[in-house]
């Protein structure tokens, strides 16, 4: 673990007091804030343990306003959207993060999965680029048991009016099903992605790719 004093914080290498200010918590400039940092890297530390217990994280978000900043911050660093569960479909996703960017800039992971029982949803590059421009943090996409389309031809896309993805720079992909316009899928958002290299990472392909 880094010396308090550094402000290194642990979990993304960004600036701690940066990040405090992000979230809302104010850190004096006194002679103080090396306490300060160093009590919001405690917090930080016991909170990424939690990583993978929603419930507890939930729980912390009750205790102060620091907690819930950070609480939140590490709920939010990975959303899974199921697009065939209507609670967490794009759309909701979507109304969520519009209503509350405050929140929506937590969001550095965004995973698209399908369902289990064999069924696989369809997503569209417009709806994706949407969102992914609402959550403009994100820097990893993952797309798991799902058929990605276009609505339209290739030829008659308006990727001009698509937003910059800029902060994407990896995408994982698991068993996908092949689609028509899934070739016009990818090429619009690597178009999105500007000149800055994408990473694809292959997990496993569907048998019928």
């Amino acid at each position: 673990m880094p010396h308090p004093a550094s402000g290194t914080y642990r979990t993304t290498d960004i600036n701690l007091a940066t990040l405090a200010n992000t979230l809302g918590i104010d850190v004096q400039s006194a002679g103080s804030c090396n306490m300060q940092l160093a009590i919001l890297l405690i917090m930080d530390d016991i909170l990424s343990n939690l990583d993978d217990d929603n419930a507890s994280l939930r729980a912390c978000t009750f205790v102060c306003r620091a907690w819930c900043s950070f609480a939140q911050y590490h709920l939010l660093r990975t959303v899974v959207c199921r697009p065939d569960a209507p609670h967490l479909s794009l759309r909701e996703l979507l109304s969520f993060s519009t209503s509350a960017p405050d929140l929506a800039a937590h969001v550095l992971s965004l995973k698209i999965i399908g369902g289990k029982s064999g069924s696989t949803p369809e997503i569209a590059v417009e709806d994706v680029t949407h969102l992914l421009s609402v959550l403009h943090n994100v820097g990893c996409l993952s797309l798991e048991r799902v058929a990605p389309i276009t609505r339209g031809r290739a030829q008659a896309l308006p990727t001009k009016a698509l937003p910059l993805l800029t902060e994407l720079s990896t995408i994982s992909l698991c068993a996908l099903h092949h689609t028509d316009t899934i070739d016009s899928f990818f090429q619009i958002l690597k178009n999105r992605r500007g000149t800055s290299p994408l990473r694809v990472i292959l997990r496993f392909v569907h048998s019928d790719d």
